[in-house]
């Protein structure tokens, strides 16, 4: 009996399976390398910096995050955590930039690109569903530097903010 029902399911398949969902011949060429997909290559090259004007915000005010993004990067640009300290940072213009707040279990976030001098301020309005707590913070720099159908390279850099400010009611 079960074979029975197995060899059927077999059969349907086979049936149910066009003739154009064959495999490609083996001399085919795969569009993006032998893995046929595309790689994304994140180089940790900007140095995020953030400066928060308040240190306790009220639910319905609105958060200011100061940042300025240059590059060399304190760190490797492969992201193992080396420190190297740059002997000159220059600002990073054009670059897409962003803060993600946690206050308990709300997400929060705002967006931004830098100015000519690597600068922009970042505005995240409290909610009136904000709790009050220690706001967690993580602001992020992002610039696209090559973009092709197999491959990505990204410029990137963070500044995670455990402690940001307190939100109160």
């Amino acid at each position: 009996m079960l074979g029975s029902v197995a060899a059927a399911c077999l059969l349907i398949g086979a049936l149910a399976v066009p003739a154009s969902a064959t495999p490609a011949p083996a001399s085919a060429p795969l569009p993006c390398g032998a893995s046929g997909g595309m790689e994304i290559v994140q180089l940790r090259t900007f140095y995020v910096d953030v400066q928060i004007p308040k240190k306790t915000y009220r639910v319905g005010q609105t958060a200011i995050f100061n940042m300025t993004v240059t590059r060399p990067a304190h760190e490797d640009p492969l992201g193992n955590g080396i420190p190297v300290d740059p002997p000159q940072s220059e600002p990073a213009e054009g670059v897409s930039i962003g803060v993600g707040l946690i206050i308990d279990d709300v997400y929060l976030f705002g967006l931004g690109v830098t100015d000519t001098e690597g600068k922009s301020s970042i505005k995240v309005k409290l909610k009136s569903y904000t709790p009050a707590g220690m706001a967690q913070a993580r602001a992020f720099a992002k610039k696209n530097v090559a973009d092709s159908p197999c491959l990505v390279i990204d410029e990137i850099g963070y500044r995670p903010m455990p402690d940001a400010f307190k939100v109160i009611k």
